[in-house]
């Protein structure tokens, strides 16, 4: 699903070393290929009060031509510091000039000497023409755009006859008829994220929440999608909100597992950590993991006795044996997500099921169709980078990418699991 906090963002790790009382004037220099939009502003944030303690609006870089920005900050007890980079209002890692995405630089903050990035694109920027899908898995159709013109894209969910997606910093959850017509269904949405649809028609959804709409707390969602009535199924963990609701995914009892990483949460993270968690039928909340970095997409076996998770910021894809619902055994590693040139441990976003076990996973590289025993089957690549998909269409044989500003469809060969729990 969709892991990212603002519009183009540029994420360097930097480890803290010696401490340093001096003030340093240190200049950032950033160069991009493209030129930048004029109604979009780069930023500067980071983890120093002087640069806002990550609030992404901190710091304004100044625009010295459309491919050139600077800023110069004084930094004091600073010596190697994190920070990142974003453009306009949402965030989107860049891309070098192979098309992989770059997450994670290393700079030294140091007097005189400037910070200076480069930026070839923003990862909501088409990729490098000519990349072909992987037919190592046959029967795979033509990738087709349905609809574009959003910001960032997530949450597909097909009802038999209507597709839900979201366009996270619109604000809404969109609807389309798949013929053409397409609709706001809710505005505000508090910046829903994944959705699914249950096994009587209702919209599940995943509600990061809203920092200017204090209301919208994170949550998981139940929506009436005939009245559009909004329920809450769960907001609260142990007393305390969650960080961002993230995705989730219902089993046959009507229990909902979800994911509540970083992103999009305010600091300190109001769980303290990210987790994964089990709502059953009854109301009971229960924490059922914690120890990985960034837990994002989610997804059961057909059979329900697999519970599959994709974190963000690690490129392994977990397994865990579902004894029973809400109780999980036997963590393991499924499956090493397949990396571009540039990275060596980029993880995933969202992910679907088809009917014979085979996962489909959102990743740098497009959409990696993995067996029920962990084997690459092949890629789908797509125009844009993908953040969460589904499967939906005629005998649910047409899987849905929601991908940065554009919705787009492939026909497969084998058809999507319907998942048939209900809330109610």
């Amino acid at each position: 699903m969709w892991h990212i906090t603002l519009l183009s963002v540029l994420l360097f790790s930097i480890s803290p070393t010696d401490f340093v009382t001096a003030a340093i004037k240190q200049k950032f220099v950033v160069k991009t290929a493209q030129p930048v939009a004029k109604k979009d502003t780069l930023y500067l944030a980071g983890n120093h009060a002087v640069l806002g303690d990550w609030n992404p609006h901190a710091i304004a870089l100044n625009r010295k031509s459309d491919t050139l920005f600077e800023v110069v900050v004084e930094l004091e007890n600073a010596d190697n510091i994190e920070f990142k980079i974003t453009r306009g209002s949402w965030e989107t890692v860049e891309k070098d000039a192979g098309g992989g995405e770059i997450e994670n630089r290393t700079a030294t903050v140091k007097s005189g000497k400037d910070i200076v990035i480069e930026v070839e694109s923003w990862a909501d920027q088409p990729i490098a023409p000519g990349l072909l899908r992987d037919q190592s898995f046959p029967g795979i159709g033509e990738v087709r755009k349905i609809h574009d013109g959003f910001v960032f894209t997530e949450g597909p969910a097909y009802d038999g006859k209507h597709l839900y997606f979201t366009d996270i910093p619109n604000n809404r959850i969109m609807r389309t008829d798949l013929i053409g017509n397409l609709e706001t269904f809710l505005e505000p949405s508090g910046k829903c994220n994944g959705l699914m649809i249950d096994g009587k028609g209702k919209l599940l959804a995943c509600r990061m929440g809203n920092l200017e709409e204090p209301k919208m707390e994170p949550a998981v969602l139940a929506i009436d999608v005939a009245t559009k009535k909004v329920s809450t199924v769960t907001d609260r963990f142990e007393g305390s909100r969650y960080n961002a609701c993230n995705d989730l995914v219902i089993d046959k009892t009507g229990g909902i597992y979800f994911t509540d990483p970083r992103y999009n949460a305010p600091q300190p993270w109001p769980q303290k950590v990210e987790g994964v968690y089990y709502r059953s039928k009854s109301g009971k909340v229960q924490r059922l993991e914690q120890e990985l970095v960034a837990p994002n997409g989610i997804i059961l076996s057909p059979d329900e006795s697999v519970l599959y998770v994709c974190p963000s910021m690690q490129k392994e894809v977990h397994a865990y044996t579902v004894k029973s619902p809400g109780v999980i055994t036997d963590k393991r590693v499924h499956f090493k997500i397949h990396q571009p040139p540039t990275k060596d441990n980029a993880g995933g976003d969202g992910m679907s099921i088809d009917v014979d076990g085979n996962i489909y996973l959102t990743t740098d590289l497009g959409i990696q169709i993995v067996s029920p025993a962990g084997k690459l089957l092949g890629i789908i690549a797509l125009t844009e980078h993908p953040a969460n998909c589904a499967f939906g269409g005629t005998g649910m044989k047409t899987l849905f990418a929601t991908c940065r500003t554009g919705l787009y469809a492939v026909d497969m060969p084998i058809a999507g699991h319907k998942f048939t729990g209900a809330l109610d």
